[in-house]
């Protein structure tokens, strides 16, 4: 192939490219991480269909750090939802009874899962991928050293000349 030709391949191929089209949709989540401290009862994150038009399934759970997915002791509602083109849902993650288990002097792990599953197509032998999103999520729990009342008294401050006393 002389030099010639070869550009006029690659050219072809790069004219082929920009004009063919390309479907970008899917569920996609508003957060990269998720906390829920101990006072709070859930936390919730918001989920987008960047589709216009085609309407999306989204599947949350939780895992824990271990990757093995979980129902205790936290829950996502709903666990499937439907997202139709352009709109947005909610995926609350809640408390259930097992949360006193947890270790009171840190911080747990959890990991929140949502899966797009896209329509049925119209037409045979369509590939299509569903996209999974993962974000960490955090059970904070309540510091277990009560606030430091103070005990000092008044405090004083006056300004002279550039120098505080």
């Amino acid at each position: 192939m002389s030099i010639t030709s070869n550009k006029l391949c690659w050219m072809g191929i790069l004219m082929l490219a920009a004009v063919s089209g390309t479907a970008q949709a899917g569920v996609s989540l508003d957060r990269t991480r998720l906390i829920i401290t101990g006072k709070d009862s859930s936390a919730s994150a918001n989920l987008t269909n960047t589709s216009p038009d085609i309407p999306f399934l989204a599947q949350s759970w939780v895992e824990d750090s271990k990757g093995n997915k979980i129902t205790s002791p936290l829950v996502v509602l709903p666990p499937l939802q439907r997202i139709n083109g352009g709109q947005k849902g909610v995926a609350r993650v809640t408390k259930t009874d097992g949360i006193n288990q947890l270790p009171q002097d840190r911080e747990s792990l959890f990991y929140l899962s949502v899966r797009e599953i896209p329509p049925k197509p119209d037409k045979a032998n369509v590939l299509q991928l569903a996209m999974q999103s993962r974000i960490k999520l955090f059970s904070a729990r309540p510091p277990l050293f009560p606030k430091a009342k103070a005990k000092y008294g008044r405090t004083r401050s006056s300004f002279k000349r550039a120098a505080i006393r």
